[in-house]
């Protein structure tokens, strides 16, 4: 019984090993194969051709070499009969060593799908999706012989056959923003977007992250303009239609987060009620196939902000030949207006004037003249389109009859004063317009203050006037008291330089003055602030400082103050409305005085970096001269001493020695020279040459003290700190000069040699005379 049964067992086993397609050499393989799979498994058959996806180690046992050939067989183990193996027309022949491992990037061809043969998958499946199904399959490898191919000459166990569960990852899941969602709906600047997704499950590493975003076509944005998250619509768009309406990409960046906030660093600015797609893109750091559609989620649309409407009916009124107002419809959106105009002939050079209401004034206007206007609203930090531009002329003054060689007649018979003037009016005094820049009321009629003229000298410069008790008409004509001008006296600086760094204490006192007497029309204070933020929105756009989002944050908080006030004082609480108006006006010009003090802090910064500079050219210069004033003493000597020769027998014995001229020390040179030498025979020629003598000797010994005292001023950085501050404080034609060269785009050596001159003066009155007054040689 127990032969017979072991006779059934002989046959069964080799009715199986015929089963199997091979014979084997014998039970002590030649080739020992030890196979290594990376984790997960993707149903991507080319990921095992990267080089960390698989390794192979093939060991010779008892032999120096084996010739022969690779065969790999990829099963389902869960029922479905899929069988997928190298090809027996594939056999890229391996010459083994006694031991040898293989990448997976050196047996990437037997995972080409022109290499493999497949059964319970066709290959037409397979070249459609790029992959197999998901499941559970054995991965086995085998070596056979190279003359005898039906040989298996390799293990067959669980070194060389590898059981897999192959899945491909799912793409991340985008969490925020929601499907078209709207985002920063109140248009506040500096707020990021927070993008944020979920890791895909069962992900054993951690994946990279791609953000990609894009705007949608335009016609797109029209199709959805009406459509928000709670829509039925909303949820009825495909990703299909979707992606059709992809537009332009205008972002894109790695990370390995969960979370992205857009905004916080250098991202492009998004369109203001615009719509975009954002989508996330998982990535395997190996470079890997491991996830569904290529580990792109779904794309999310959102929407940018609210639209901000653009202003209508802007129209302009003169109330006199200097000054127009500009009116506009104000709409529920607007927090704030930007007015742009320019003058008849200026091309390009528009200039500004912010409002926060509907209605501003613009003074300085130049009568007879057409102007171009318009204007852009804000909604909180973001800005709506231009309106249409509106071209207006204003008005010509009425002749004054003035004639030059005649008295000059002026009609004062209106004696009626005006109750009310402001900053920015325009009075006439004579024949002289003023402008008002600090005005306070006395009291029936009579006001003090200040006010400036313009000049047809020096470039068209201010002068400017003081009036302690003076009373104008409805005219705006002086009919009383007297304006005087001040100790300031001409304004040579441009306004320019006014404009940017001198203070605006004047126009705050006298606007706080004018909160605190609660003015019937709040226009005309919000006016006045207008005037100052003109100017400290050109600043704030240059401003690169760390500080500069907490700036702009403040002017926001100061403009919703003022809103503030007005609608408070609309509702007939004055004095409440008034104190907003006056806290939110104290912010902006807070933040005004801080860029103004930073902005000539940096100019005085500049000039302090440029000044040595400027100090060695002079050295440098200073250097050629005396050599050049040497030369000529040597020369004017050889003259002197040609001359003295001539009289030597009539002056002294002939051995004796002659004098001479010490050319090193500093020389007191009579000007009456003649007188000096009266007592001796001279000559002609001997005169001239000691005059010019002791005048080249004098420039040479000046150039000599102050290239000692330049050389100082370079070696001792004290010294040199203290002539900056000097011309700090001093000299303003110097930072004048400097600002209009660097105006002008001139690079460094021109304004080096630009102001050689200036600061060269200024050194001989700040360093060189105190320096010879202190030592006696003034004179």
């Amino acid at each position: 019984m127990r032969i017979h049964l072991f006779k059934c067992l002989i046959i069964v086993g080799v009715l199986l090993l015929g089963a199997s397609g091979y014979t084997t050499a014998q039970q002590n393989y030649s080739v020992k194969i030890i196979a290594t799979v990376a984790r997960p498994v993707s149903p991507y058959l080319l990921n095992f051709g990267y080089n960390h996806s698989l390794q192979l180690t093939m060991v010779l046992n008892g032999l120096t070499s084996y010739a022969g050939y690779l065969r790999i067989k990829l099963e389902s183990v869960d029922g479905r009969g899929i069988v997928i193996q190298t090809r027996d027309s594939y056999r890229p022949l391996l010459d083994l060593g006694p031991s040898q491992t293989l990448s997976g990037s050196e047996l990437s061809g037997y995972f080409s799908a022109n290499n493999l043969s497949f059964s319970g998958y066709s290959r037409q499946q397979y070249l459609k999706t790029k992959r197999i199904p998901d499941g559970i399959y054995r991965l086995s490898f085998s070596f056979v012989d190279r003359f005898r191919a039906n040989v298996l000459v390799s293990n067959v166990d669980i070194l060389s056959q590898k059981t897999l569960r192959v899945f491909a990852l799912q793409p991340p899941i985008l969490n925020f923003p929601l499907m078209m969602s709207q985002v920063n709906k109140t248009n506040q600047s500096l707020k990021p977007i927070p993008i944020s997704w979920t890791r895909p499950a069962n992900t054993p590493f951690n994946p990279e992250y791609e953000l990609i975003l894009n705007e949608l076509r335009p016609d797109c944005q029209n199709q959805y303009a009406n459509i928000n998250a709670n829509n039925q619509a909303a949820s009825r768009i495909s990703q299909g239609e979707i992606f059709n309406c992809l537009g332009p990409e205008i972002f894109r960046a790695t990370t390995t987060g969960l979370s992205y906030n857009y905004g916080m660093q250098a991202e492009p600015a998004l369109g203001l009620g615009k719509w975009y797609a954002i989508r996330i893109q998982a990535r395997d750091p190996q470079g890997r196939t491991l996830f569904i559609n290529d580990g792109v989620s779904q794309i999310r649309v959102f929407r940018y902000g609210k639209p901000c409407p653009i202003p209508i009916r802007l129209k302009a009124t003169a109330l006199n030949p200097y000054q127009v107002q500009l009116d506009w419809d104000a709409l529920p959106d607007h927090t704030g207006y930007t007015l742009h105009f320019k003058r008849e002939g200026d091309a390009y050079k528009w200039y500004t004037q912010r409002a926060l209401s509907n209605r501003t004034q613009i003074n300085d206007m130049e009568p007879g003249v057409s102007y171009s206007f318009k204007l852009t609203a804000n909604c909180n930090a973001f800005g709506s389109e231009e309106t249409a531009t509106v071209d207006f002329r204003m008005p010509t003054p009425k002749p004054t009859g003035v004639q030059c060689g005649k008295p000059l007649v002026v009609d004062l018979s209106n004696q009626t004063p005006i109750s009310n003037l402001r900053v920015g009016d325009k009075i006439m005094a004579a024949d002289f317009e003023f402008t008002l820049v600090e005005v306070k009321p006395l009291g029936r009629g009579w006001f003090s203050g200040r006010a400036y003229t313009h000049i047809n000298y020096f470039q068209g410069a201010r002068v400017f006037a003081r009036f302690d008790r003076i009373k104008i008409n409805t005219d705006k004509r002086l009919i009383d008291g007297e304006l005087t001008t001040t100790g300031a006296g001409t304004q040579i600086i441009p306004d320019e330089w006014r404009d940017q760094y001198l203070s605006f204490t004047g126009e705050i006192n006298n606007l706080f003055d004018e909160i605190e007497r609660g003015l019937d029309k709040i226009d005309q204070v919000v006016g006045k602030i207008d005037q100052v933020l003109k100017k400290v929105e050109t600043w704030v756009k240059n401003y690169d400082g760390p500080d500069k989002a907490e700036l702009l944050e403040t002017i926001q908080i100061g403009k919703k103050a003022i809103e503030d006030g007005k609608e408070a004082i609309d509702k007939g609480k004055v004095t409440e409305g008034l104190k907003k108006l006056k806290d939110g006006s104290g912010k902006i010009l807070k933040v005004a005085g801080k860029l103004a003090k930073e902005a000539l802090e940096k100019l005085w910064q500049e000039l302090s970096d440029l000044f040595r500079k400027i100090v060695q050219a002079i050295k440098g210069d200073d250097d050629a001269r005396q050599k050049q004033l040497s030369g000529q003493m040597d020369s004017l000597s050889v003259t002197i001493n040609t001359e003295v020769d001539k009289l030597r027998p009539t002056i002294a014995p002939e051995n004796a020695p002659a004098p001479q001229a010490d050319s090193t020390t500093l020389m007191v040179i009579s000007t009456d020279v003649a007188t000096a030498t009266s007592r001796y025979p001279v000559t002609k020629g001997y005169l001239e040459a000691r005059q010019k003598y002791a005048v080249v000797n004098v420039q040479y010994q000046q150039k000599k003290i102050r290239l000692v005292l330049l050389v100082e001023l370079l070696q001792k950085a004290d010294k040199m700190a203290l002539v900056v501050k000097q011309i700090k404080d001093k000299a303003t034609n110097i930072v004048e000069e400097y600002s209009r060269l660097k105006k002008a785009g001139k690079n460094e050596l021109e304004i080096i040699n630009g102001l050689k001159e200036l600061v060269a003066q200024f050194i001989n009155q700040a360093v060189v005379t105190p320096f010879l007054e202190e030592n006696g040689l003034k004179k």
